[in-house]
């Protein structure tokens, strides 16, 4: 996992933190699409689902909480 691009890891962490792909956007300066592409390609490139979207925002996978350390380093 060491050639994942950083942005990828930085929406990936914004989103896990913030709840909701629009407040991840809010925090990077960037667009809720822009978020949402990134981690949909994080998600490709592990072959693992990150979140399960639900009316209250996002909803980290036991996948997503394993990676959150990779992420903050």
């Amino acid at each position: 996992m060491d050639k994942i691009d950083w942005h990828l890891w930085q929406s990936f962490a914004a989103a896990y933190h913030a709840g909701s792909l629009s407040g991840a956007a809010h925090a990077l300066g960037t667009t809720q699409p822009t978020v949402c592409r990134q981690i949909h390609q994080l998600e490709i490139m592990i072959g693992q689902s990150l979140f399960s979207r639900s009316r209250s925002g996002l909803v980290p996978t036991d996948h997503a909480r394993a990676l959150m350390p990779m992420a903050a380093s």
